[in-house]
């Protein structure tokens, strides 16, 4: 028994540790008028959202994934609520799935080391300046479940993780204070119009005339 509380003290902590299994990575890249999300999904978790195996074999193959994107894409949009600029935005389309594995005609669904990107881009038709994220897939995902984000935005990159118990943030971009700050272009001197330059020719041009008249056709005394 002495050498058995230590024991039992130490395992405690590791029981309440998140599997890498329920570690999910999202890359957020941030532009100005774009957002890029990537999502790299594990089989694990990956199978708490939709159905993989449709079969039953334990394999997966490149047509059941395929299968499983409409109902992917449904989930992560239903499950992840967005605003841009307090303005509520939504994920469109899958832009791009791919399977981290070398070319095989199936895996094993049971691998969950195994793991697939899927790639959103929601184009926005002004200055982003701030990203709000809230997840509501938790309680689907297991109370160990985190998101694991990074926002790269050009050099910068940030870490922010997503829990049940912390399952949103508000990003700040600083492209709505550059905006604010940035020097004013030089106004050009205004044109004169043509028709100002004519008439003051025309103006000049019998000035001159009335004075040739006077001078030469002045009256002599006689």
């Amino acid at each position: 028994m002495k050498w058995l509380l230590p024991l039992l003290v130490l395992c405690l902590p590791l029981t309440s540790q998140a599997h890498p299994a329920d570690v999910t990575p999202l890359k957020v890249k941030v532009e100005k008028n774009k957002l890029e999300f990537r999502f790299t999904l594990n089989l694990f978790m990956l199978g708490k959202m939709v159905k993989l195996d449709t079969d039953e074999d334990l394999r997966l193959t490149a047509s059941e994934l395929e299968a499983a994107k409409p109902e992917l894409t449904l989930f992560l949009r239903d499950h992840l609520l967005l605003r841009l600029n307090e303005k509520t935005a939504k994920l469109g389309g899958i832009a791009q799935l791919e399977p981290l594995w070398p070319s095989a005609e199936s895996v094993d669904v049971r691998e969950v080391e195994r793991a697939v990107d899927v790639t959103f881009i929601l184009p926005w038709p002004e200055i982003i300046a701030n990203v709000w994220m809230e997840f509501t897939g938790f309680p689907q995902w297991g109370e160990l479940a985190t998101i694991q984000a990074t926002y790269e935005q050009g050099d910068l990159r940030m870490q922010v993780p997503f829990s049940q118990t912390e399952p949103d943030y508000l990003y700040d971009t600083g492209f709505g204070a550059e905006e604010i700050f940035q020097t004013p272009p030089a106004k050009s001197a205004p044109t004169t119009p043509m028709w100002a330059v004519y008439a003051f020719e025309t103006f000049i041009f019998i000035v001159l005339l009335k004075a040739f008249f006077s001078f030469f056709l002045k009256p002599t005394k006689g």
